[in-house]
């Protein structure tokens, strides 16, 4: 493929997902589109099959699957050197837009791809195109809900978190000028994707599109369901950071900001609920200025059947 023919690069970074990169590439080869494509897949030094799934997958599939694989696990680095390296591969081939899909996700839909692409050429204003999704839970085995498309705008982005990564497209100039006005690796932040809504949300127009497309993984060896209470409250310390830097940089939606602490004390509060923290669950719920239903109905929780029966008189 020659310079500049590639219309969509798919990014694809996989870390021991053996269990899911299979129907991750499966995803991919069977994109139906009139433009041609590829995927770059990542394989940071898996100690599992990983690495060999995606040789089988490159071996049969020369045209679409380049492959970059580690000896060094580049993401525990946190130096940049993650995005540098499929930086280097993005700038050979050029490509004009660029999709997301992490190696233990999904596409379902054969016609994602070319759905979106047909959007975006449509509106040359629009900076991001993402659809709904299905949440899986890996636990439980079934499907747990829709991922809706809320996000539309700055503002919304701002309230919300909805994981849309897997069916995001974006183009590849706005993602670099991203990372050149960012500069993201140098920040210490714990989410890639929520800064780059955001500012593509300021930088553009979004467009949401009502169908679903693929499927999210929830399982527990994912970043942000790590497996302990202290890590949790440092995921959601770093997505309350993102958006204050946000709203500082571009200083609009200042009106947001007491109910961006909200939602950090409400997920800590949570968080603390599923570890079995209970003073934590405590002190986060007492911290939350604008309390809903669903706050008291947490804390309710923490109390004993019978000292809830004893107190209400039920």
């Amino acid at each position: 493929m020659k310079i500049g023919e590639c219309v969509v690069a798919i990014i694809c970074t996989a870390y021991n997902h053996e269990p899911y990169i299979r129907k991750c590439l499966e995803g991919f080869v069977v994109q139906k589109t009139n433009f041609s494509f590829v995927a770059i897949v990542h394989d940071d030094a898996s100690n599992d099959k990983t690495a060999s799934i995606i040789r089988e997958f490159e071996d049969k599939y020369p045209d679409i699957i380049v492959p970059i694989y580690e000896v060094e696990n580049q993401y525990s680095k946190h130096d940049g050197q993650l995005h540098a390296i499929i930086e280097r591969e993005l700038n050979r081939i050029s490509p004009k837009y660029i999709a997301i899909c992490e190696g233990d996700d999904y596409w379902d839909d054969p016609y994602k791809l070319q759905k979106q692409v047909d959007t975006m050429e449509a509106d040359k204003t629009i900076s991001l195109c993402y659809t709904k999704s299905k949440s899986h839970s890996t636990t439980q085995n079934e499907f747990v809900k829709v991922r809706h498309t809320k996000c539309r705008d700055f503002r919304t982005f701002l309230l919300y978190d909805e994981t849309i990564t897997l069916t995001a497209l974006m183009k590849y100039d706005q993602y670099k000028a991203y990372y050149a006005d960012i500069q993201p690796e140098k920040r210490n932040w714990l989410m890639g994707d929520t800064p780059l809504w955001l500012w593509l949300s300021k930088n553009g127009t979004i467009a949401p599109l009502d169908i679903i497309t693929g499927v999210y993984n929830a399982h527990e060896g994912s970043v942000s369901r790590s497996g302990a209470y202290r890590d949790r409250v440092r995921f959601n310390k770093s997505a309350l950071d993102i958006r204050l830097f946000f709203v500082d940089k571009y200083n609009d939606c200042h009106d947001l900001v007491p109910y961006l602490y909200d939602t950090y004390y409400r997920s800590n509060m949570n968080d603390a609920y599923r570890f079995g923290e209970t003073v934590e669950c405590w002190k986060n719920f007492f911290k939350i200025d604008h309390k809903v239903k669903s706050d008291y109905i947490a804390v309710i929780r923490l109390i004993p059947r019978n000292v809830y029966r004893l107190i209400f008189n039920k």
